[in-house]
């Protein structure tokens, strides 16, 4: 297949890219936050999301894309919020029209942040979507307008991901994008105590990265089948996990491999609407019943995957 990668120059997109062996890959990034240029032999377009020209100049030709441009995480479209509408909003209209005009079929990674401070668990795609910050919005807002245009028009499977993690290389360079677990290793790393939000018994689910392009390669092999419509499916790892059990987790890691044991230390959450349940366990049934996807990194392997890089 010939598949379209938006946000290729990110943290997963190059990932994404090195696994997509066998296919044609078409990829854009708008060079804001881009990490790399190229990955292997796949020349990386500068190319931005909000201009749907351009966008359609890129991938009309294109089987299936696959859309991961955004402005990310709940800081990052706090400090930038008319950015974030602009890119993660609109950009995605974008995509989507373009979508629409050639019934090309669309992968979108949309985020758990779609779902707030969910009131039951597990949480599934069933569960009702109440985001309480932008970044959680604008996601909700892309998901709708995918659902909208896709409707008679092309197939589209948006995957409402968990917090993913890991490290890999690109030519030598370090892809390492600043998330909690990524964090939690890099302290570590550097010698340096470990630093968690009060009161370290917030659940989250971690996806490591490389079972999320998994589900992204298996999503767009399989909406490339489909008939018009979109179908959202939940993706997570299988388990979930507290803050503060993930940060023991890299603290015995570091002892073991890098025979250093750095503190962990209790400190204030700066971030007022951040939900702090104790329990955030993910129904991933469908997703696995109907793309075959299964996780192979529980966190225990996960992160001391991070250690052996």
């Amino acid at each position: 297949m010939r598949i379209g990668v938006t946000g290729a120059g990110g943290y997963v997109g190059p990932r994404l890219i090195q696994k997509l062996e066998g296919h044609e890959v078409v990829a854009c990034d708008d060079g804001l936050k881009q990490k790399v240029g190229k990955v292997g032999d796949v020349e990386i377009a500068q190319a931005d999301i909000r201009d749907v020209k351009r966008i359609e100049e890129l991938f009309r030709d294109t089987d299936v894309i696959v859309h991961l441009a955004a402005v990310t995480g709940m800081d990052a479209c706090n400090s930038s919020p008319n950015t974030a509408f602009e890119v993660d909003a609109n950009g995605t209209n974008n995509v989507a029209w373009v979508c629409r005009q050639y019934g090309i079929p669309l992968v979108f990674a949309s985020s758990m942040a779609v779902f707030g401070d969910s009131p039951s668990f597990p949480i599934s795609e069933e569960t009702p979507m109440k985001p309480t910050h932008i970044y959680g919005f604008l996601k909700y807002a892309g998901g709708k307008a995918i659902e909208v245009m896709s409707e008679d028009s092309f197939p589209a499977i948006v995957l409402i991901k968990s917090n993913v993690y890991g490290v890999y290389e690109v030519d030598g360079k370090e892809m390492l994008k600043p998330t909690a677990v990524n964090k939690f290793y890099d302290l570590a790393r550097q010698k340096r105590e470990i630093t968690i939000y009060t009161p370290g018994t917030q659940a989250r689910n971690f996806l490591y990265i490389d079972d999320a392009v998994q589900a992204y390669i298996k999503a767009a092999e399989a909406a490339a089948k489909r008939g018009p419509g979109a179908d959202y499916m939940a993706l997570a790892a299988e388990e979930d996990c507290t803050v503060k059990h993930m940060a023991e987790l890299v603290q015995a890691a570091s002892e073991e491999e890098l025979g250093y044991r750095p503190e962990i230390k209790l400190t204030e959450n700066p971030r007022k609407n951040e939900p702090a349940t104790d329990q955030f366990d993910v129904d991933i049934s469908k997703i696995k019943r109907e793309l075959g996807y299964r996780p192979e990194y529980p966190l225990e392997r996960g992160v001391r995957e991070l250690f052996r890089k």
